[in-house]
C-alpha cells in the first residue's frame, strides 16, 4: 500500500508539473477539474 500511495504522488507531481502551464485555462473549469482530480485520487486508492 505505501509503495502504491508513493508511486501515486510521484505520478501526481509530474502530472501537474507537466500540465502547469494550463492553470490558467483549468481555473475556467474548477468543476472538471475537480472531477478529474477525484478520479485519479479514486483510482489510487
Amino acid at each position: 500500500m505505501s509503495e502504491h500511495v508513493s508511486l501515486y504522488f510521484k505520478g501526481f507531481g509530474k502530472y501537474y508539473n507537466l500540465n502547469a502551464s494550463n492553470t490558467a485555462n483549468n481555473v475556467s473549469m474548477p468543476k472538471s477539474n475537480g472531477w478529474q482530480a477525484g478520479l485519479e485520487a479514486g483510482i489510487a486508492f
